[in-house]
C-alpha cells in the first residue's frame, strides 16, 4: 500500500503519466448525503443538513480545479451517492461547468445522475438536461407501496409513476430505473406488476434489475433477525423471482443489453457501467469516492472533516492508495466484462500461462456440463441466474495464477 501522504504528492504525476494512454477515461463524483437511510442500503454516510449542498459543492469545485486533466477523452461522467439528485439545481450545474473547463468530452459523452423519486422534479431534470446531463438513473427498487414502506422508501406507487411521467416528458434524456429482486416478502407477481406498470405507464428507456445484497448489520439485516421483516428468499425462491423478471421483460418490448440491464432505446448504452466492468481508468472526486488510474487504486476521504481539511489545503483528499498487479487487473477485467456481456472469452485466460489456462478451461467445461454455459461460452438462462457466484469463483481461481 502507498502511504496516503505520498499518494497525494504523486497524484498529479500519475495523472500526467496517464496522458499517453489513448483509451477514454470516466469520471466519478460522489455525493455522500441522504435525508434518511433506507433499510437495504450500504452506502449511507451522512445525513443531509440545511445548506450542505452549497458548502459541499464549493469543496468539490476546489478539488476538481486542483486536479490536472490529462489529454484523454471522457466517455462518461457519473454522479453517484448517496443522493446526488438532492443537490441544489444550480450546484450540480456549477460542477458540470467546472468539469467542462478541465476535461475533453464529446457530444457522445454519457453524463448520468443517480436520483431518488422524492424530491426529483421535472424542473430540476430539465435544467440539468439543458446543462448536459443525458441520463438519469432512478432507484425505484419496487413500486409496491407496502413493500417500499418496509424498506424505508418514502414515495408510494402513484408518486413513482407521476414523477417518471413528468421527468420523461420534460427532457430527451434517457431515464432508467433500478429494480431489486429478493426483497423480504417479495413475490414473482409483485415483480411482474412492477415491470408492467413501468413499461406500460411510463416512457422510461431502461430497467436495471439487481439481486438484493443484504449486508450484515444493515437495518434490513437487523429487522430480519428481530422478526420485523420476513426471511430472505432461498435460492429456489430467488430463481422464481429472477425468471419472472426475465420473462416479463422479454414480453414488454425491452431488449437485453447486458447481464442486468434491459432497454427499449438502443442508444441507452450504460457507458459508465461498461467502462468500469472493462477495467477502464476512473478518476474519483468527492468524499468517499473511489477510482483507479493505471496501476494505482485510490480511495478518497470518507469523513467530511478530513475531506474538507485536505481540499482546503489544495491537496487531493486521498486516504488509501495501492499498486495494482496489471496482469491481475487485466484478467479481472476480462472476467467481469465477460459476465457483463453474458459471454466469457477463454482467450482472455492466455495471460495466466499454460497451467492457469488449463485450470480455467476445466472450470468452463464443468459449467458446460452443468448447463450454465453453452459451447460458445454464452451464459445459459441458468448461468445468468448464477452469474454472480460464477464470477466470484472464476476471479478467485484466476488470482492463483496472476
Amino acid at each position: 500500500m502507498i502511504p496516503a501522504d505520498l499518494a497525494r504528492d504523486q497524484w498529479r504525476e500519475w495523472l500526467q503519466q496517464s496522458s499517453s494512454n489513448q483509451h477514454p477515461v470516466a469520471l466519478y463524483l460522489h455525493t455522500p448525503f441522504c435525508h434518511h437511510r433506507c433499510a437495504f442500503c450500504p452506502f449511507y454516510i451522512n445525513r443531509a443538513s440545511p445548506g450542505y449542498s452549497r458548502t459541499y459543492t464549493d469543496l468539490l469545485l476546489r478539488e476538481i480545479a486542483g486536479t490536472p486533466a490529462p489529454g484523454r477523452t471522457v466517455n462518461s461522467v457519473f454522479f453517484g451517492g448517496g443522493t446526488p439528485s438532492d443537490l441544489a439545481t444550480e450546484d450540480l450545474v456549477r460542477v458540470l461547468e467546472q468539469l467542462r473547463k478541465q476535461w475533453q468530452w464529446t457530444n457522445a459523452t454519457e453524463i448520468t445522475v443517480e436520483a431518488r423519486i422524492r424530491g426529483f422534479t421535472a424542473d430540476k431534470a430539465r435544467i440539468w438536461w439543458q446543462a448536459g446531463v443525458n441520463r438519469f438513473s432512478l432507484g425505484v427498487q419496487t413500486t409496491d407501496s407496502q413493500l417500499r414502506r418496509s424498506l424505508g422508501r418514502l414515495a408510494d406507487r402513484r408518486e413513482i409513476l407521476d414523477t417518471l411521467q413528468q421527468v420523461t416528458a420534460a427532457t430527451h434524456a434517457h431515464v432508467s430505473v433500478d429494480l431489486l429482486y429478493g426483497l423480504p416478502g417479495q413475490t414473482p407477481e409483485m415483480l411482474r406488476e412492477d415491470i408492467r406498470l413501468l413499461t406500460d405507464e411510463t416512457a422510461i428507456s431502461g430497467i436495471t434489475c439487481y439481486e438484493l445484497a443484504c449486508f450484515p448489520n444493515s437495518p434490513m439485516a437487523q429487522a430480519i433477525s428481530q422478526g420485523r421483516l420476513p426471511a430472505l428468499p432461498d435460492s429456489g425462491q430467488l430463481a422464481s423471482l429472477y425468471f419472472a423478471v426475465r420473462e416479463e421483460l422479454a414480453d414488454s418490448g425491452f431488449f437485453r443489453h447486458s447481464l442486468v440491464h434491459w432497454h427499449r432505446r438502443a442508444n441507452d448504452r450504460c457507458v459508465y457501467n461498461r467502462h468500469v466492468k472493462d477495467g477502464g481508468d476512473l478518476v474519483p472526486y468527492g468524499s468517499g469516492a473511489g477510482g483507479n488510474i493505471g496501476d494505482r487504486q485510490l480511495m478518497l476521504s470518507r469523513t467530511l472533516e478530513e475531506y474538507r481539511s485536505l481540499v482546503s489545503n489544495d491537496q487531493k483528499p486521498i486516504t488509501f492508495a495501492s499498486r495494482l498487479n496489471l496482469a491481475r487487473r487485466q484478467i479481472q477485467a476480462g472476467i467481469t466484462s465477460g459476465f457483463e456481456n453474458m459471454r466469457l472469452r477463454p482467450e482472455s485466460f492466455e495471460i495466466l500461462g499454460r497451467d492457469g489456462r488449463d485450470y480455467m478451461a476445466k472450470i468452463l467445461e464443468q459449467w458446460r456440463k452443468s448447463k450454465l454455459l453453452d459451447y460458445e461460452c454464452q451464459l445459459t438462462p441458468g448461468g445468468e441466474f448464477w452469474a454472480k457466484t460464477m464470477e466470484k469463483n472464476l476471479l478467485a481461481a484466476a488470482s492463483h495464477f496472476a
